[in-house]
């Protein structure tokens, strides 16, 4: 890091994550999550700073020739004091600088079009059709029948299929 006061800091200008605005006395316009992050931390440590941006617009990948390009890159050479800009920490970046603990958690998500309708209370029956669920519960309707009519026949349909089987007799409790 440089010991004079004025650091410099490289990041990209997205949309609503860190904007870079020109304003009339100089000193760019900062918008944006990470910007507003950067501007409270170096007014809280009392530095002050100025806000570069790499000419290749890049995050910054490693080259066959071992150097960076973009954010990475500027900070790697020595251009910038540090590197807003949404980075992930991959194992080749980890290797070429050093990271602060992360500051900001995200989630990824689909999104889709919601339905115009108000959701209901049992809108999950919707995955089939009538005559589909028609048949599920008749299914279920005989099924559980024919599971009745066996278990109440007077001798066990499965107990007497392992007996006839295996040539076993009705156990005999009456030991002499």
């Amino acid at each position: 890091m440089r010991t004079e006061k004025k650091w410099i800091i490289s990041t990209l200008n997205r949309s609503r994550i860190f904007e870079i605005f020109p304003s009339s006395d100089g000193k760019p316009k900062l918008y944006g999550v990470e910007a507003e992050f950067i501007k409270t931390i170096m007014a809280k440590i009392g530095v002050d700073y100025e806000i570069v941006t790499p000419e290749d617009g890049q995050y910054g990948i490693e080259l066959s020739s071992g150097n960076w390009t973009g954010v990475m890159g500027m900070i790697y050479r020595g251009e910038a004091d540090l590197g807003i800009a949404n980075l992930g920490i991959f194992e080749d970046r980890f290797r070429a600088v050093d990271f602060s603990s992360t500051y900001m958690s995200e989630g990824l998500y689909f999104s889709y079009l919601k339905s115009r309708n108000r959701e209901q209370l049992f809108s999950f029956l919707r995955m089939f059709d009538f005559s589909t669920w028609m048949f599920f519960l008749a299914s279920f309707l005989l099924a559980s029948v024919v599971i009745l009519i066996i278990l109440k026949r007077p001798r066990n349909f499965v107990f007497y299929n392992v007996v006839s089987i295996w040539k076993l007799s009705e156990p005999n409790f009456n030991v002499p």
